[in-house]
C-alpha cells in the first residue's frame, strides 16, 4: 500500500527550508514525465529519468543544482525506481498538505459553474480567515458546470453546498414529498 503521507513527509524533510521551491520543481518534472508514454518503472528508467533531467538543467546553464532542484530530481527518480510515479499527483496533493500545516494555510475547493470573480475570492477568502482564524487561506478553484450557478465550498472532509442545482433538487424533492412551503400561502 502507497503511503502517500508519509512519502511526502520525507520530501519535506529532505527539501527543509526549500520544501515550497522543490514541491514546484517536483511538480514541473513530474508533468514533463507523465507525457512520456508507457509505465515508468525500474532502474533503468530512473537513470535514463535523471540523465534527461540534468542534462535539461545543463542546457540551462545550472552544472551543479542547488537542493531545490537536486532533492525533487533524486525523489522523482525514486518514484519512478520503486514503480510509484504514477502516484505522483496524490503525493503533489500531500506534499502541498504539509506545506499548508507548516504554514498554518486552510486548503478550499471553490467549485462553481462559471469563473469567479476576483473581488468574490477576494471577499471568501477574508471572510474564511475571519472565522477560521488560519494566517492564510489557498483556495483552489474548479469549474463544475453541473451547478448552474453559486457555488460549492470544501474545507478538508467538510462541504457547503449553496448551488442553485443543489437548491433545485431540494425543491423538486420537497414538492414531490408534498412539504414544500413556498413564500406564498397559496
Amino acid at each position: 500500500m502507497l503511503e502517500a503521507q508519509r512519502l511526502a513527509e520525507a520530501f519535506a524533510g529532505a527539501c527543509g527550508e526549500n520544501t515550497e521551491e522543490g514541491l514546484a520543481a517536483f511538480k514541473v518534472f513530474a508533468a514533463c514525465f507523465k507525457a512520456v508514454p508507457g509505465p515508468l518503472s525500474g532502474t533503468g528508467a530512473a537513470r535514463q529519468a535523471a540523465g534527461m533531467i540534468r542534462s535539461s538543467l545543463k542546457k540551462r546553464g545550472i552544472s551543479s543544482p542547488p537542493p531545490a532542484l537536486d532533492y525533487p530530481c533524486r525523489f522523482l527518480c525514486l518514484l519512478i525506481k520503486r514503480n510509484l510515479f504514477r502516484y505522483s499527483g496524490k503525493i503533489i496533493e500531500e506534499i502541498q498538505g504539509v506545506l499548508d500545516r507548516q504554514k498554518g494555510a486552510l486548503p478550499v475547493v471553490l467549485e462553481t459553474a462559471f469563473p469567479p470573480e476576483d473581488d468574490f475570492k477576494t471577499a471568501l477568502i477574508e471572510k474564511l480567515k475571519g472565522k477560521t482564524g488560519a494566517r492564510e487561506i489557498r483556495v483552489s478553484s474548479r469549474i463544475v458546470p453541473g451547478l448552474l450557478g453559486g457555488c460549492r465550498l470544501r474545507i478538508g472532509s467538510e462541504s457547503l453546498d449553496a448551488s442553485l442545482g443543489t437548491q433545485l433538487r431540494k425543491m423538486a424533492e420537497r414538492l414531490a414529498a408534498g412539504t414544500f412551503q413556498g413564500g406564498r400561502g397559496w
